[in-house]
């Protein structure tokens, strides 16, 4: 126990009538000097506790709002939880995900990752959460019992979770918001990120990392397009109970986790009947690839997806081009259009985008293998007359008029295109392979990239080298180093024309 610990427990556990304990008996009782006591009590008021000094009484303890790892696991009812606290940190997600990538997913069960302020938040399909200190509480809890169950039961179950804490402790009305919001008062106060791990090698999903980022009170540099959106709990972040909060959301969450079957059937009636959607009409917006939206008309294009589950799921990524390669043929072969690949899955003709691919894994919740692929495809063929104005220099169309689009034909060609390649082996992706770099505009090229993952990597420049078999783009930065990077980990933001 450190010195800050010791003196914190000291003034929790005062016996005197009026509270006071005396700085010697402090020290006494922590077995350090005086100096030492006066440098606890100033880092436990940096944390928030609210502590008051008087000459010849000594300290007492007003508030024991402290934010720590020592006092959020006083509060946990579980003693197998592990508590890493953390000053700043780009994601408690990232962070967690980053132990999991070094140690056996077992070993970090019920490891909660928290953070006093987050530098680079993420909500679902990719969002910015808006994480700064003296606001809230941002927290990831790892569960990796060996039996990872569907992602979105696992967030329902958080925001249920979440709810219940709110109530105990700030007597909230909670609501949620399918499927990873909490309201309360109309306004959001909590986002829940769901994010699985799998073993490369075996293709199973062995932990799930649980993000939850909490608003406890508006804090005065929020962006002005959240005001609208984002609600809080308390006026003052005065008695704002912190580690009693996040302790308590990760007491309610595992008493369903661990709870079976029946504990999570329970939290499913409850996550219904605190629902605000059931019965309300709601407007759905389609998402390509890192979350973006996909516009996608009536009139305007197809829009189609191709499940392959053959037993054998490769690479996502080589999925992707495999696509890229079908969508290609069959544009030249309707259109007699000139397809070029934008690596890892746009489709361009005309330097302009007409083709936006994406490739999802589906995983068998009993056996927790990958066993299937869904490859969605996108594709332009007339310019749609409600077009977005950020689209326009963008989106490109194959044909001038929606007569004569051939959209039927165009749907069952890419499908046939794609099926020959995945039917006819390894040497038909090979070569499938090689015409996707031939088709790449990319190789050669000076590139921005903007790295996904490891969010505190900046934006670098470098010229694309290669297209390895497995889908990578390799690449040589400015200092010569070589490096292949996959698909998940960056996105290409620099306007390329051809």
């Amino acid at each position: 126990m450190t010195v800050k610990d010791s003196v914190f427990s000291v003034l929790q556990n005062s016996k005197t009538d009026d509270g006071f304990v005396s700085g010697q008996e402090l020290a006494e009782s922590c077995g350090v000097t005086r100096t030492s006591v006066w440098k606890a009590i100033n880092a436990l008021r940096s944390e928030g506790a609210q502590i008051e000094a008087v000459t010849n009484r000594g300290y007492r303890l007003v508030s024991n709002d402290v934010y720590n790892a020592s006092e959020i696991q006083r509060h946990i009812s579980d003693k197998s939880v592990k508590i890493k606290f953390f000053e700043e940190l780009d994601s408690t997600n990232t962070q967690a995900k980053r132990d999991l990538a070094e140690k056996d997913a077992k070993s970090l069960h019920k490891t909660v990752y928290v953070a006093a302020r987050q530098t680079a938040g993420r909500g679902r399909l990719g969002r910015q959460f808006y994480s700064p200190e003296e606001s809230g509480i941002y927290f990831s809890i790892v569960f990796a019992n060996g039996n990872i169950t569907a992602p979105a039961v696992i967030t329902a179950s958080a925001g249920v979770a979440v709810s219940r804490a709110l109530e105990k402790i700030y007597g909230a009305d909670a609501k949620i918001k399918w499927v990873n919001d909490v309201f309360v008062g109309g306004k959001k106060v909590c986002g829940i990120l769901t994010e699985g791990v799998a073993n490369l090698e075996t293709r199973v999903i062995e932990a799930a990392v649980v993000g939850i980022g909490i608003n406890i009170v508006t804090n005065k540099n929020q962006p002005e397009e959240l005001k609208d959106i984002a609600g809080s709990l308390i006026s003052s972040f005065k008695n704002r109970r912190q580690s009693e909060l996040c302790a308590e959301v990760v007491n309610e969450f595992l008493a369903i986790m661990d709870g079976g079957q029946e504990e999570i059937k329970k939290s499913m009636q409850e996550y219904k009947d605190r629902s605000f959607l059931i019965g309300r009409e709601i407007e759905i917006s389609p998402v390509g690839r890192l979350g973006r939206q996909f516009y996608s008309p009536e009139e305007s294009g197809i829009y189609f997806s191709i499940v392959f589950a053959n037993g054998n799921i490769t690479a996502p990524a080589v999925i992707t081009a495999s696509a890229g390669v079908a969508v290609s043929r069959a544009l030249e072969k309707i259109y007699g259009a000139d397809a070029k690949i934008k690596w890892v899955n746009d489709v361009f003709v005309g330097g302009k985008k007409v083709c936006g691919i994406l490739t999802e894994g589906v995983a068998n919740l009993e056996t927790r293998v990958i066993e299937a692929a869904v490859v969605g495809i996108g594709i332009n063929i007339v310019t749609n007359k409600n077009q977005p104005e950020e689209l326009k220099d963008i989106a490109g169309s194959l044909i001038s008029s929606f007569k004569n689009r051939r959209q039927s034909e165009l749907c069952a060609e890419v499908v046939n295109e794609f099926l020959a390649i995945m039917d006819g082996g390894q040497e038909e992706i090979k070569k499938s392979m090689q015409e996707y770099k031939d088709r790449s505009f990319l190789i050669g090229r000076e590139i921005e990239i903007s790295p996904v993952i490891n969010s505190e990597d900046k934006n670098y420049k470098c010229v694309v080298q290669d297209i390895t078999e497995d889908a990578k783009l390799v690449v040589r930065l400015k200092n010569g180093e070589i490096k292949a990077l996959d698909s998940g980990e960056i996105s290409i933001h620099s306007r390329i024309v051809v």
